[in-house]
């Protein structure tokens, strides 16, 4: 309750009018301060109701949001597996192209020296047996 010596010199001030400390008015004053009292005591009481309903719904919200969240990680990684499987696929089958060409062109140069060698191997003996030939005519 306010001090009502400072009420009544507030009162004299603004209103123009004297009132006493026992003036019934401020039965008034303490009926009015009980029953504000009351009120925000009231509200408050709602506003702490309302306070722990907003909360429980943000923690609902934060709670979905995640797992909306969880769902789009769960098909962009997804996604992501299988770009990078394809792609790995792809890789392989590119390396194996590669090795097989590797493979021929390596394989040429072989196939080239082993025919040489039969053709000189071949030369070889020809010139054998004509050397031979002519020596075993010759007597």
């Amino acid at each position: 309750m306010p001090d009502r010596e400072k009420v009544i010199a507030e009162v004299a001030k603004q209103n123009g009018i004297r009132i006493g400390p026992e003036d019934p008015i401020f039965a008034s004053v303490t009926a009015m301060q009980l029953g504000l009292d009351e009120t925000l005591r009231d509200a408050e009481h709602r506003f702490k109701g309302i306070i722990s309903e907003f909360e429980a719904n943000v923690r609902t919200v934060e709670r979905n949001a995640g797992k909306i969240l969880a769902e789009h990680v769960k098909d962009y990684t997804a996604a992501m597996r299988q770009g990078l499987m394809g792609d790995i696929g792809a890789a392989g089958m590119r390396a194996q192209e590669l090795v097989e060409r590797v493979n021929r062109a390596q394989d040429r140069p072989n196939k080239i020296f082993w025919a040489s060698i039969g053709l000189l191997s071949a030369l070889g003996l020809f010139c054998s047996g004509v050397w031979f030939g002519y020596l075993t005519a010759g007597r």
